[in-house]
């Protein structure tokens, strides 16, 4: 994959993440589940660069990790 196919699913990835409503499942059960969605068969090396730019994406848009398990975000205030 190159650096952009990368950019584009962590996007769509981050972009669901945050639209996924869930009471019980982590950060990363999200992720995975997500991410298998997207990408059938991948590395742990592409999961993990997938991370990455997922987390830097979501950060990007305004939000933060509020908690980890249940997945759950919450938007900065400026």
């Amino acid at each position: 994959m190159t650096d952009r196919e990368y950019e584009n699913l962590a996007q769509k990835i981050g972009h669901d993440m945050l639209n996924y409503k869930t009471k019980y499942k982590s950060f990363t059960q999200v992720y995975n589940l997500i991410l298998n969605k997207y990408l059938k068969s991948s590395t742990t090396k592409q999961e993990n660069i997938i991370l990455i730019k997922t987390i830097h994406y979501i950060t990007l848009l305004g939000y933060d990790i509020d908690i980890i398990k249940p997945c759950r975000f919450k938007k900065y205030k400026y």
